[in-house]
Formats: structure tokens, C-alpha cells, sequence
């Protein structure tokens, strides 16, 4: 039995693996503005350039290292995720066969 990608796979990891890797940077950039705010008994109003700056650097960090995460990242939740469909494609075409396993 030989594995194989087709289109749809490829779609559903590059789709997964992209919203994965958006959703780890508005972790990141979230948890920056959390330590921000938090830590200073100031106004939001006087904190905002502090915080602007802050996440200004924190994004120049991610543009310099980041892709290291987000490529773990990505390929473990993008390929877990297409690997899943294609299991149950498989199942779902033994099944439709009379080829299943049976208990």
C-alpha cells in the first residue's frame, strides 16, 4: 500500500499549519501586552506608547527567530491534522469496500 498526497491533504496542511502559526503570534503578541500592562501602575493612556514600542520590538523578534516555532509548530498541527483526514479517508473507503476490519 503505497501513501500518497493528493491536493485536498495538501490544502487542509497548508490551511491548518497557516492558522496555526497566525494563532501562535497573536499568542505571542497578546502575552507581550499582558507583561506590558501588567507590571506598570500607569493609565492605559500614558502606557500606549510604551506599549506600541514594545510590540513594535516584539514583532521586529518574531520577523528575526520566530519562523523556528512557527515551522514546529505548523508542521506538527498541519501534518496531524491532514494525517487525521487521511485516516478517515481510509477508513471511510474500506468501509465503503467490505474490506474493514471486523470485531
Amino acid at each position: 500500500m503505497a501513501m500518497y498526497i493528493n491536493s485536498k491533504y495538501e490544502t487542509v496542511f497548508d490551511r491548518v499549519s497557516d492558522l496555526a502559526a497566525k494563532g501562535l503570534f497573536a499568542v505571542y503578541m497578546l502575552g507581550i501586552a499582558w507583561a506590558v500592562i501588567t507590571n506598570t501602575p500607569a493609565d492605559l493612556a500614558v502606557m500606549l506608547p510604551v506599549l506600541l514600542l514594545a510590540c513594535f520590538l516584539g514583532a521586529i523578534a518574531w520577523l528575526l527567530v520566530g519562523f523556528i516555532p512557527t515551522f514546529i509548530v505548523g508542521v506538527l498541527v498541519g501534518g496531524l491534522s491532514a494525517a487525521t483526514i487521511f485516516i478517515k479517508d481510509k477508513i471511510k473507503s474500506r468501509t465503503a469496500n467490505g474490506t474493514a476490519l471486523k470485531f
